[in-house]
């Protein structure tokens, strides 16, 4: 039997930004990394921690603790071993090989939003999220919200407050729409 070997390399691949026009060259090519990399199933949820029952709590990184198993009458039930975890450890290895190539493959700005999530499949579903938004109309709304902002000069700190809560909920939105793009730096 012949083993196939295949090296994988984000380096060529487009990288992902907010700019709505990067979206779909990523989008085929990332998909195709992700065939590859025997990886397309954990972004797309069909490949989930074994072992696992119920939901992984929103505070825990996918792959980064083994699951437990219930144990009746107990509130924490006993960690997973021998083959349980092995079929663990396998999918752990998946798991954080589809978290890298999402990140190899986006800017420094759409990485920083994706540290906040806590697995593969969610930093896919905001890759994907993040471009759906990016419509003209949608941009437009967004650009007339954060015009449309007004604070008295005599504010509360409770009217400020939710005043810079509501500002940032929008600024975030304007990353969504593709209105908020780093800066270019030029090369000569």
């Amino acid at each position: 039997m012949t083993s196939v070997s295949t090296k994988i390399s984000f380096e060529n691949l487009p990288k992902l930004s907010y700019d709505p026009s990067m979206y779909a060259p990523w989008r085929k090519s990332i998909e195709v990394y992700l065939q590859i990399g025997d990886a397309w199933n954990i972004v797309t949820g069909n490949d989930t921690a074994p072992g696992r029952v119920g939901v992984r709590p929103a505070t825990e990184r996918a792959g980064s603790v083994p699951p437990t198993t219930p144990v009746k009458g107990q509130v924490v039930g006993r960690r997973i071993t021998g083959e349980e975890l092995k079929e663990w450890e396998k999918w752990q290895a998946r798991e954080k090989k589809a978290q890298g190539m999402i990140k190899g493959t986006v800017l420094e700005a759409v990485m920083l939003d994706l540290s906040e999530k806590m697995s593969a499949k969610e930093m896919w579903d905001y890759c994907l999220n993040m471009q759906i938004t990016a419509t003209n109309k949608n941009q437009r709304n967004v650009c007339q919200a954060l015009f449309s902002y007004d604070l008295r000069e005599d504010a509360t700190a409770e009217e400020m407050a939710k005043h810079v809560e509501d500002f940032s909920k929008t600024m975030a939105e304007a990353k969504l729409v593709g209105l908020c793009r780093g800066r270019r730096t030029t090369t000569s």
